[in-house]
């Protein structure tokens, strides 16, 4: 009898062995498969990035700069008006000196 307990052990040690060896294997396989989703996934997100990033090339419009009130940039509307006013009356009285 013992020597039949002796078997039915290594039996069942040898089958619960492979049983967690290809469990194991299946657990592998599995994050194999999730990880080449992941992987496509993510390289589509990437060729699709690529794809749009033409909108993105073109440097961004100033108008904000300009369009808010107590800006940085107010000084510089400031000043780009003095310089505007200043070039006119210079040639009204470049006009008015010819006459």
């Amino acid at each position: 009898m013992s020597n039949s307990n002796n078997i039915d052990e290594t039996v069942l040690s040898a089958h619960m062995a492979a049983e967690l060896t290809f469990t194991q294997d299946r657990k592998e396989e599995t994050l194999n498969a999730l990880k080449e989703d992941v992987e496509a996934a993510l390289e589509k997100e990437v060729k699709a990035l690529d794809a749009d990033a033409w909108k993105f090339a073109a440097p961004r419009s100033q108008i904000h700069l300009i369009s808010r009130a107590g800006s940085q940039s107010s000084g510089w509307l400031e000043s780009t008006r003095q310089e505007l006013m200043e070039a006119e009356n210079f040639h009204k009285v470049d006009k008015n000196w010819r006459s």
